[in-house]
């Protein structure tokens, strides 16, 4: 473990209660009886493969971090002090959760399996629900980045009868097609026209730089 470092290998007990090296990526074990062994498995097309899928995913929870988590000193976690990588992974596995529309008191039932693939610990959800609003920030501004300057369509609509609840998406091109949702709020009654206008579209444009025709 300790001459390869960073190559998620992970030492676990197999059911015979003997010790063994596992890549925790390829999900396979590994003799470490010899330092060639580990080596040949470190260039193997799968594990390069899925290495580089991994710190990919990685560097993205790390901007994520450095944008929104680091600026506002949000809470990761109680305890002693974790790695960048450590935190990396914390906001990744928050930021999946959220996308796929999980509740958060869910990540307790799951931390588990999560555990158990990852050399690294989560923590309990209510301290993971402490860095919702520096995640909200980051995908903020990681969209105005997306967004800014460019021709764009704008498509909104809402609940007038159950909750007014208005949502505001555009889409763009960039290689692809792409949507991003701006806006989503809660209204004290429906808006008109003219509000829609005045408050939403107005606002946008001269926030984002945004190009488009009402």
């Amino acid at each position: 473990m300790a001459e390869f470092p960073g190559h998620f290998f992970v030492v676990e007990k197999n059911t015979e209660g003997a010790e063994e090296l596992r890549c925790s990526i390829c999900r396979c074990v590994v003799d470490h009886s010899r330092k060639d062994s580990v080596e040949k498995h470190l260039v193997t097309q799968k594990h390069a493969s899925l290495e580089e899928e991994k710190r990919n995913a990685l560097t993205s929870a790390s901007t994520l971090f450095d944008f929104g988590l680091a600026r506002e000193n949000v809470p990761i976690g109680s305890g002693a002090t974790l790695s960048q990588d450590h935190k990396s992974w914390r906001v990744l596995v928050l930021h999946t959760i959220l996308k796929a529309g999980i509740p958060l008191a869910k990540i307790d039932d799951l931390r588990e399996i999560l555990e158990h693939h990852s050399p690294h610990s989560l923590t309990h959800s209510s301290h993971m629900a402490k860095m919702i609003p520096g995640l909200l920030k980051s995908m903020k501004a990681k969209t105005e980045g997306l967004i800014k300057g460019r021709k764009v369509v704008i498509l909104f609509d809402g609940t007038p009868h159950i909750g007014e609840v208005l949502s505001i998406v555009v889409r763009f091109w960039n290689g692809r097609l792409r949507q991003r949702l701006l806006s989503f709020v809660h209204l004290d009654k429906p808006p008109t026209a003219v509000d829609l206008y005045r408050v939403r579209f107005h606002g946008f444009r001269h926030r984002y730089l945004l190009s488009f025709a009402l």
